[in-house]
């Protein structure tokens, strides 16, 4: 349960889990097997939204990505999240064109 006072979004579920338990598997990935803890996760998380706000992006702003099946999507997917951004994602094998008229 989130703290008293503390926001209850799903930006805050990495927060919370990292304190609870930072060694604990937040991510496995499938092909490589490559772990990432709760605690990696958070602090990873936190320097996605700084480096978003650093590069000029304000809350409610929305932030388009190309999706990979790799934990560093969730990374940015929860920076954004944290920074307040609005995540927009996209499979990266869409073609150009079918980008283009989505956006």
């Amino acid at each position: 349960m989130p703290r008293r006072g503390e926001a209850r979004c799903l930006g805050t579920i990495a927060t919370r889990a990292g304190r609870q338990d930072p060694e604990e598997a937040a991510f496995v990935e499938a092909d490589t097997g490559r772990t990432v803890t709760f605690g990696e996760f958070e602090r990873w998380s936190n320097a996605s939204a700084t480096a978003l706000c650093d590069r000029g992006l304000d809350a409610g702003d929305p932030l388009a990505m190309l999706s990979t099946d790799r934990v560093e999507i969730y990374v940015v997917q929860f920076g954004a999240l944290k920074a307040g951004l609005v995540p927009l994602y996209f499979k990266a094998y869409l073609k150009p064109t079918t980008l283009a008229k989505i956006l």
